[in-house]
């Protein structure tokens, strides 16, 4: 019996825009904050306030192709590959936060990083989410 596929928030600041842009399919993450994700699984795109064209917007989905580990300047990153699919309209961070656990919400919120980071979400929290 194949195993369902999950649900994260891939978060995406300024840092990567011009070599890895929401739209570009692949989504660098340090191996040390990447959590267990693969082929099948589901990203929300969510950009924060200083992403161009996009701030604190989800324009897509993404859906998980592969991962691969490279080794980059600042120790190893994995690449997560995905399909976009971007959505009819873009889902404002409200809505966004609506829809998440109190927990998800605060972490959506009040992020620390100013770079990329995934969180996995609930099923609750991705069936709200369309995901």
């Amino acid at each position: 019996m194949p195993e369902e596929s999950c649900c994260f928030i891939a978060v995406f600041g300024k840092v990567n825009v011009v070599q890895h842009p929401v739209d570009g399919g692949v989504y660098p993450i340090p191996l040390s904050y990447c959590p267990a994700i693969g082929s099948g699984d589901r990203m929300l795109l969510f950009c924060l306030k200083d992403y161009p064209g996009y701030a604190w917007e989800a324009p897509g989905i993404g859906i998980v192709s592969e991962t691969t580990q490279r080794n980059r300047a600042g120790g190893v990153y994995v690449d997560v590959c995905y399909e976009y699919k971007a959505l009819n309209a873009p889902i404002k961070r409200d809505a966004v936060i609506g829809c998440l656990t109190a927990q998800e919400a605060r972490q959506l919120m009040y992020p620390r990083l100013k770079t990329n980071w995934l969180r996995r979400i609930g099923d609750a929290s991705a069936r709200r989410l369309g995901l």
